[in-house]
Formats: C-alpha cells, structure tokens, sequence
C-alpha cells in the first residue's frame, strides 16, 4: 500500500471515528449530567478537547499527515482565536444539551450546516450552486417550523443553541479560510 492509500485509508478511519464519536459524545454528555448532576458540562468538553488533540498527535506520529505537507505555520493570533471559538462552541454545545431536549439539541445540531454556509459566502466570499442553497434553505425552514412548534424550548436553552450553532459556524468557515491563507 502506497502512502496515498495509507493517508486515505487513514483519514477514511479518522472520518469514521468522528461519525461514531459524536453520538456516543452526546449520549456520554448527557449520561453524565443526568445521572452524576454535573452543572457544568465544561468537563465533558476537556475530554473532548484532550482526545482530539491525542488523535491528531497520534495521526501525525503515524505519518498520515505531518510537516512535509505545511506551509507556513498559522499566526499565535489567529490561533488563539481558533481556539477561543472552538471552546466557545463545545462549552455552548453542553450546555445546550443541558438546557434542551436531545431532540431539540439534535435539531440545532443541524441548523450548523448551513449556517456554516451562509458563514463561508460572508467570510470566505465563496459561490455555490443554486441547489445547494435551495437544499439548505429548505433545511432552515424545516428547522424553524419545528423549533417553533416545540413547547420544550426555553429561553436560556436557545441562547445557548443559537451560540453553539454560531460559534460551530464560524469555527468552520474559519478552517477553510485560514487553510487557503496558511495551507496549514
């Protein structure tokens, strides 16, 4: 197996254990505030930052990706705010999680995509196809009427949704920018 397929098979497992992860995160996340009455979901948040930090290490250890492939590095400054938004979305996506059913958690889960989009053509100034904007508008409509009719939203419940989805947002449209700046 060549490195091209050793990278691709990797980044295929890597993709895949995110798919997984992130159900079982929620589930943990919320087991854990149920159960142990942990008022502040920021914990859960640390093993979540520490195991993706223990991935990437591992990834680059491994050789799927590492420096052959970087540019210049990425500024202390932007970095710092990657991180302030990054911590932002995880502490906000908890306590959403606390203050929301998982039904309405996992609905706002979806409101990400295309806001991420609608981040990525105001930062980005990236063009898509009319489907696609179509698709995510009719995503969004779905969203609305939906959180509308849902008697179990609350007032503290939706601002942390609406930050969690706005910094997941932003988090991600920055990662395209900044690789098309840095080729980090």
């Amino acid at each position: 197996m060549g490195l091209e397929e050793r990278r691709t098979a990797w980044l295929g497992l890597a993709w895949l254990a995110n798919i997984v992860s992130t159900p079982a995160l929620i589930v943990f996340n919320s087991m854990m505030m149920t159960k142990y009455l942990l008022m502040a979901p920021i914990t859960v948040s640390a093993i979540h930052l520490l195991t993706t930090a223990a991935c990437v290490a591992l990834l680059e250890a491994l050789g799927v990706f590492g420096s052959e492939e970087k540019g210049q590095s990425m500024p202390k400054k932007h970095l710092a705010v990657f991180v302030l938004i990054s911590c932002i979305s995880l502490a906000s996506a908890s306590y959403s999680l606390a203050w929301n059913t998982l039904g309405l958690y996992q609905m706002f889960k979806l409101g990400i995509l295309p806001v991420t989009f609608a981040m990525e053509l105001m930062l980005a100034l990236r063009r898509y196809h009319f489907v696609l904007v179509t698709a995510l508008a009719a995503v969004m409509v779905g969203l609305f009427i939906t959180l509308y009719r849902d008697s179990a939203l609350r007032l503290p419940g939706l601002l942390m949704a609406t930050l969690f989805v706005a910094s997941t947002g932003i988090q991600q449209a920055s990662v395209w920018y900044w690789r098309q700046i840095f080729w980090v």
